[in-house]
């Protein structure tokens, strides 16, 4: 395994947010998160990225990359090991396009004018990977938000971590890059790197990822293939509602057709 989690429990301002939660992540793993609003997952996704605030109480547990607690890795191998796309799409500085995917590049050392060519390469990949190239000089702040959400996606993508830990990466994103973005997730995925990421599509996590991790109220209540996860008695139990799973052009589509409550 790459990444481990045992019995992790946090609390946030005095509020149990996570209890008991244990997975491990395998190379080459596209793993989704999944749960309704308020089950932990973007606690548990910064978790796994070793990404606190002072607020945070890590009160049982720990994290590991092959073995090595998180807690004890400096931040430039931390960043070199594990990209980390928080929920957050703000950008704070009126930065071209090419120098926010860039800042990707700091953990190898490369910034600005000292660059080198596998900065530069790895840079111009991202940027391809998420079609933002023809962007490149622009202001990100001058962006729609779709377009700095995928500017966001290739800087965590520059870095070329063994690990990609990805808050909702497709929020705000139209359909097309959408595909687009789980198309370039499942290339590294076979060249052996590790995905977890957060996700309320259903249906792109069915599709996509090898395994589905459903949370609800802090602790883990399924995980799997999303095949066994993604049923009607467990969608009503968690989601509360009435859904039904069908197969269209040989992909799995999740239907929500009723709320429970």
């Amino acid at each position: 395994m790459i990444l481990s989690v045992r019995d992790l429990g946090i609390s946030i301002d005095g509020r149990a947010v996570l209890d008991g939660v244990s997975l491990d992540i395998a190379p080459g793993e596209i793993v989704a998160i999944a749960g309704p609003n308020g089950a932990g997952k973007s606690t548990l996704l910064r978790a796994l990225a070793g990404v606190g605030a002072q607020a945070v109480l890590v009160r049982s547990g720990r994290v590991t990359l092959d073995g090595a607690a998180l807690s004890a890795m400096g931040a430039r191998a931390l960043g070199r090991s594990i990209a980390y796309l928080p929920q957050e799409r703000t950008v704070h500085w009126p930065l071209s396009v090419e120098r926010v995917v860039a800042l990707g590049r700091l953990p190898h050392g490369g910034s600005g004018a000292r660059l080198s060519d596998a900065d530069r390469s790895a840079i111009e990949a991202a940027m391809i990977a998420t079609d933002v190239l023809a962007l490149r000089s622009r202001p990100v702040d001058k962006l729609s938000g779709g377009e700095r959400a995928r500017v966001l996606l290739a800087r965590a993508l520059a870095q070329n971590a063994r690990v990609l830990i990805a808050d909702e990466p497709t929020s705000g994103l139209d359909p097309a890059h959408a595909l687009q973005l789980f198309g370039h997730l499942t290339r590294l995925a076979v060249e052996g790197r590790s995905m977890i990421v957060a996700l309320h599509d259903l249906t792109l996590a069915a599709r996509f990822c090898h395994r589905l991790v459903l949370l609800t109220g802090g602790r883990v209540h399924s995980v799997g293939p999303p095949a066994s996860v993604l049923v009607p008695a467990t969608l009503a139990a968690v989601y509360g509602i009435r859904a039904e799973i069908h197969e269209y052009g040989g992909f799995p589509v999740v239907v929500a057709v009723q709320s429970l409550t």
